[in-house]
């Protein structure tokens, strides 16, 4: 480098302080911009930040209510179970009482079967008594 070289002229030095006060300006705007752009995007940052918060709030309440169902899942299926057992022992004691009722069929069967004799044998006997009745008339 010369010692030319290193002097500008006036109007270069101008010329060039406009330049660098048009890359400040623009660099100003580009820092403006990018403030404005911080800002807003925290105000969005905040907003979601709430709505998150409303999230973890509904989640809880989703989760206890889950549970609550979850317990009364719990109890209906061992309610469902006993009343399996009970209808299992139900079906036993009618499968008996079915099987005592046959038996019982089957006596009470027996039981007219002797009735009707019963009754035959009545009907013999008012027939005997009929024939000692003109056999022997009653004394007068």
């Amino acid at each position: 480098m010369t010692d030319q070289s290193a002097y500008v002229t006036r109007e270069e030095f101008e010329r060039r302080m406009r330049v660098l006060e048009s890359e400040i300006e623009g660099e100003k705007a580009v820092t403006r911009h990018v403030l404005e752009q911080a800002r807003l995007n925290g105000d969005d940052l905040a907003t979601m930040t709430a709505q998150i918060s409303h999230l973890a709030d509904d989640m809880v309440l989703v989760k206890t209510t889950l549970n609550s169902h979850g317990n009364r899942l719990n109890v209906l299926t061992r309610d469902v179970r006993e009343i399996r057992m009970e209808v299992g022992h139900m079906r036993t004691e009618m499968g008996q009482m079915h099987s005592e009722m046959g038996q019982m069929h089957t006596e009470m069967g027996e039981v007219r079967a002797k009735l009707d004799k019963l009754d035959v044998l009545a009907q013999d006997v008012a027939a005997i008594r009929a024939a000692l009745a003109l056999r022997d008339p009653p004394a007068q």
